[in-house]
């Protein structure tokens, strides 16, 4: 407010919650009438304000088409950390070879999950694209069939990967086992909100195609092993390709829009 009006008298609320939704700032400022004054016009005080919410979470958008476990999402809600760790898609993995587990939720209760990462590239997806490296989905979006013996990673993603700008925040879906369906070997997971994710580091790879940039602060990927490092973040970030936004507590997973809507 002293950058914008010098002198001016500002009001805010006394205490912020982040429970609240919002918040209103609002200026005040004794201005002289230059002109009027000449004629007997009093000086006058006027008033301005702004307001700005944060109470709604990302629904649907374009995003890198890997998806984060609930159960990983959960570990890191629970016991916040910017610990950087690795969380891995490969045959080879625990997570893609063990039955759902449950794993505590914040709040209270538990969610079934395999835990690791997984590719969510479908051959019928209506909306891939190839050249950025994106999909669209939203919130209850199920992925295609993936089987855990051939990671499903598209070689068109390889020059995005090599474009990461390492150590800054992304979009990344969050999925969960309870909405997978089983086709043999094959699993297809259900989008259940979006989480900001810091990415650190990567292996990605196939038959055909394989790009890395390792992150000597995680935990090593190497031999068989592919997935993604980092750490998920509660912090305030800009999020490009979101498409709408909602008030479902359920899909929220830390990421949220901060817009002034007055």
């Amino acid at each position: 407010m002293n950058g914008n009006s010098t002198g001016a008298a500002g009001t805010t609320n006394g205490s912020l919650a982040a429970a609240s939704g919002s918040t209103t700032v609002t200026i005040s400022k004794t201005v002289p009438m230059t002109l009027g004054a000449t004629i007997g016009i009093q000086p006058k005080t006027i008033t301005a304000s702004a307001t700005v919410t944060w109470n709604q979470t990302p629904t649907s958008g374009w995003t890198l088409p890997l998806t984060l476990d609930i159960c990983e999402y959960n570990e890191w809600k629970l016991n916040p950390s910017t610990t950087h760790k690795l969380y891995r898609y490969d045959p080879d993995s625990r997570s893609n070879h063990e039955d759902p587990y449950n794993c505590a939720k914040p709040g209270g209760g538990y969610d079934s999950s395999i835990g690791g990462a997984l590719w969510v590239v479908e051959k019928h997806a209506s909306a891939f694209d190839e050249a950025q490296c994106l999909t669209s989905t939203s919130i209850g979006f199920q992925g295609g069939k993936i089987f855990p013996k051939k990671p499903e990673f598209p070689s068109s993603c390889s020059d995005r990967a090599n474009n990461f700008v390492l150590g800054d925040t992304y979009l990344i879906p969050v999925g969960q086992s309870d909405g997978w369906n089983g086709w043999g070997n094959g699993r297809a997971p259900t989008i259940r909100g979006y989480a900001a994710f810091v990415i650190t580091g990567y292996r990605f790879g196939s038959k055909s195609a394989e790009v890395s940039s390792t992150d000597s602060a995680a935990p090593s990927c190497t031999g068989k092993c592919l997935g993604i490092q980092g750490y998920f973040t509660g912090s305030v970030v800009q999020l490009d390709g979101v498409d709408s936004y909602g008030t479902d507590s359920s899909a929220d997973f830390g990421s949220v829009r901060v817009k002034i809507t007055s």
